[in-house]
């Protein structure tokens, strides 16, 4: 039987037929003792916190973008919280311990994201014997081994079309008692995460436990350093960590995710460490693990449920629950509001409607010069009088505009529809001349489909100069996200999506149609909380944003429904 000297010649067991490897598990998981090498201690922070990443064998460094995962895994998560976030976790452990976690979280947007969370680990009653001179145990009370680690973490992301980029820090707390003998240590975690491919691979690193030594023996904590890698795809996720502790060889964790219709997700890994810390006690199903997790609107359950081999399996249930707007994601900094001209909405319906059929369109096509991008020189208009009772013009009706020259070959070859976007990207931002490009193109949006790739690109970049400029206007924005929606590629999601959050709401409407129109599924959950707090929006609170609305709720729905 497997001893632990504590003071006062006391030692501890626990007293039953398998208590030497009970007692051993006992002390590995509290560690207030050495390793066996006899330089660290405090193994009670190698306990996994949240459901989710258990269930995939602790393979979570990729994809902690959670309060557990940036707390417990990796701090670079931290920066990609959304909203406001709380979890509570419990598991029911070999040998008659639980553990149990609480965490919350808030993320403000560009501004990162900030979590706080406590874990306690209880062994259960354990037997206080001591040695009598027969050599034998005399039994002299009862005590209850304890541990709790208190973190709190702070990330910070930039966020771009392509991916993101997120990096944190965690500062943390450990204390363990047992008898009368307290430790405690303070240490830190950092971390990064970069995502890429719009989110397709996320990559993770994190250096964990550094910080002070622990109790008189001057043990250090467990240091260790986590790399991992994650794919994610039309709800399947992969994921391979691999860790290197102090002292320690180093081990491998993968796991992986299979997501259905948004709500139910199932998961299986493997974690080599545990494999090889149970040993011959293990069998063959040490380190296997497996769960499952539902979702129904804000709120998620996840279950996960790891083997130990002949010391029994261990069952950890997470309630969690997520409200409230991404504050601040995506969101443009103020800018002075453009001077509006007038009849504006019915100005670009003409623009859509009536360009591709001007006069002269088929005849410039077939010419010798088709496929040439003259210069937009409009017409001029007849002079409007004054009235003599006013010395100042009045503004000419939508009618009275004049009407662009249309383009060579807008309505035919691959050459025109590139000659269209290289013209998008001469453009200065704000200006008639792009309002007018992207209208063509809006028309003659299945043109650009054998050149989506090219055309998403051109686009994009009209609507984020757009964005990102303060001379840029309304009318393009609107124009170039109808466009965006028009060609149907998912992958433009990610800027669309910030537009969601663009203080006008017409923008917004339009982002949230055209989001529903490319079936990017990636943004439906920013779609959902944006639709959510529309009674609580100053955008939707007007008249005109009352009017707008439904369209967002529409939008929603047609997203949930896209393949």
């Amino acid at each position: 039987m497997r001893e632990g000297r504590v003071s006062g010649g006391r030692s501890t067991k626990v007293p039953r037929p398998r208590c030497g490897v009970l007692g051993a598990s006992l002390l590995w998981a509290l560690g207030s003792w050495a390793s066996a090498a006899g330089t660290t201690a405090g193994a009670v922070l190698g306990f996994d916190n949240g459901a989710r990443g258990i269930a995939m064998g602790g393979a979570y460094a990729a994809l902690a973008r959670d309060v557990s995962g940036g707390l417990h895994w990796n701090p670079g998560g931290l920066g990609f919280l959304e909203g406001y976030e709380f979890e509570a976790s419990y598991a029911s452990l070999y040998a008659g311990m639980n553990h149990g976690y609480l965490g919350g979280g808030r993320g403000f947007g560009r501004w990162g994201g900030l979590a706080v969370g406590m874990s306690h680990l209880d062994a259960g009653p354990q037997l206080e014997t001591r040695s009598d001179p027969a050599g034998g145990y005399t039994m002299t009370g009862s005590f209850r081994p304890w541990a709790r680690v208190v973190s709190a973490g702070y990330g910070w992301s930039a966020s771009s079309p392509e991916g993101g980029l997120g990096v944190g820090a965690v500062a943390k707390t450990v204390e363990e008692s047992i008898l009368n003998d307290k430790n405690a240590a303070a240490g830190f975690d950092i971390g990064v995460m970069v995502r890429q491919l719009g989110g397709l691979v996320s990559l993770g690193v994190a250096v964990q436990n550094m910080g002070s030594r622990y109790g008189l023996g001057g043990y250090r904590l467990p240091q260790s350093l986590r790399t991992g890698v994650g794919a994610e795809w039309r709800g399947w996720a992969g994921v391979l960590d691999l860790v290197v502790s102090r002292g320690e060889a180093v081990s491998m964790r993968a796991g992986m995710e299979y997501l259905i219709l948004r709500t139910l997700a199932l998961r299986a890994g493997f974690d080599s460490s545990l494999a090889s810390d149970l040993g011959k006690f293990s069998g063959l199903q040490g380190g296997l693990s497996a769960g499952m997790g539902m979702r129904v609107r804000d709120y998620r359950f996840d279950y996960a449920f790891t083997s130990a081999g002949g010391l029994g399996a261990t069952h950890r249930f997470t309630l969690g629950v997520r409200w409230g707007p991404p504050a601040g994601r995506g969101q443009p900094e103020a800018r002075p509001k453009p001077v509006s001209r007038p009849a504006l909405p019915a100005e670009r319906r003409r623009m859509e409607l009536e360009l591709p059929s001007a006069p002269g369109l088929e005849a410039e096509s077939s010419g010798p010069e088709a496929g040439a991008l003259p210069p937009l020189e409009p017409s001029v208009p007849e002079p409007v009088a004054a009235p003599e009772a006013r010395p100042t013009k009045a503004p000419p009706s939508p009618a009275a505009r004049p009407k662009p020259r249309p383009y060579a070959g807008a309505a035919g070859s691959a050459a025109a529809a590139r000659a269209l976007l290289e013209s998008l990207a001469a453009s200065p931002r704000g200006s008639t001349r792009r309002e007018e490009v992207l209208g063509l193109l809006l028309a003659k949006a299945a043109d650009l489909r054998p050149l989506r790739r090219e055309a998403v690109v051109a686009v994009n970049a009209a609507l984020e100069d757009e964005l990102g400029s303060s001379v840029g206007t309304n009318a393009n924005r609107l124009l170039a996200i109808r466009l965006i929606g028009a060609i149907g590629d998912p992958e433009t999601g990610p800027l669309v999506q910030s537009c969601l959050f663009n203080p006008d709401a017409e923008v917004a409407a339009e982002a949230a149609q055209a989001l529903a129109a490319t079936g990017a599924k990636a943004s439906l959950e920013a779609l959902e909380n944006v639709v959510r707090q529309l009674g609580d929006d100053p955008r939707f609170s007007t008249a005109k944003g009352k009017a707008l609305a439904p369209k967002m709720r529409a939008a929603l729905n047609a997203l949930r429904s896209a393949p």
